[in-house]
């Protein structure tokens, strides 16, 4: 399956940018800025989910034989425990398990 330049998706809409991917751990990071605000000028807890879900199947990608498979989420639970206005916001995923 052909993957679409991230810029041209939701990823790149919300300035979402992936700084490390390897086996072990993938980083993103993403810019609160209006774009990314909730009506009340705070980060919206869905463009958080989005920055989750995003480098969580980027990370579960480059893992999976991308010539038969393919990933995404199926599922997500977020809690928000902080607001924030500005500034950048960094999400870490690392596997729990790999393979079978």
């Amino acid at each position: 399956m052909e993957i679409r330049p991230l810029d041209e998706t939701l990823i790149g809409a919300l300035g979402i940018e992936i700084t490390e991917l390897s086996e072990d751990r993938a980083v993103a990071t993403m810019p609160v800025k209006p774009i990314t605000h909730q009506p009340f000028g705070y980060l919206h807890g869905g463009a958080s989910v989005v920055l989750a879900e995003s480098i969580a199947s980027m990370a579960t990608y480059n893992l999976i034989d991308k010539e038969t498979e393919l990933a995404f989420g199926l599922e997500i639970n977020a809690n928000h425990t902080k607001a924030k206005q500005d500034g950048i916001v960094t999400a870490i995923a690392t596997p729990l398990h790999k393979g079978f």
